[in-house]
């Protein structure tokens, strides 16, 4: 059970991160966003930090992280019990390791978001750069909107708009 858990972390702190960078918001408005509050934890910094620091000095590497996630989805089948999330999380983590990620810490699943498994990759075949339009993320009482703004440098162009919600999570 806790390595589930702890897999489906990886992933989402990866992810976010990962669309983040692709919408080119600066990641660290995520970790910003949810500093002291129930959605900030010490797992999430680690790993964040592996990723922004490009150091995936391995603790658990993708590879043990994958046979993991094969146990697990393995169990919860024989128990009757579909698992989704650590289901997306052994496909995530089988793209990292098939990238060369293997015995890289787990954090490096981060590169499965990419088209091609590395950073980058996806923008040049429609990625972030060939987007128009809107997309957006809620993180910790702000919303973060990352919007492209054609006739102001392109629909590469981003404008980062900030603003505090009276939500709370």
């Amino acid at each position: 059970m806790l390595n589930s858990w702890v897999g489906e972390l990886d992933h989402a702190t990866g992810e976010a991160i990962g669309l983040a960078r692709a919408l080119d918001v600066d990641p660290g408005l995520l970790l910003d966003a949810v500093s002291g509050g129930p959605l900030d934890n010490g797992y999430l910094r680690a790993k964040s930090a592996a990723i922004l620091d490009g150091d995936f000095t391995p603790s658990f590497t993708v590879a043990n992280a994958l046979e993991d996630a094969r146990l697990i989805v393995e169990a919860a089948g024989r128990a009757g019990l579909r698992l989704d999330l650590a289901e997306a999380g052994a496909a995530r983590l089988e793209r990292a390791e098939r990238g060369g990620r293997g015995e890289d810490d787990m954090a490096a699943s981060y590169f499965a978001s990419f088209e091609g498994g590395e950073e980058g990759a996806g923008a040049a075949a429609g990625g972030a750069e060939g987007r128009r339009g809107e997309a957006g993320a809620l993180a910790g009482g702000r919303s973060v909107r990352a919007r492209g703004q054609p006739g102001h440098g392109g629909a590469g162009s981003r404008a980062v708009i900030l603003r505090r919600t009276r939500r709370s999570w």
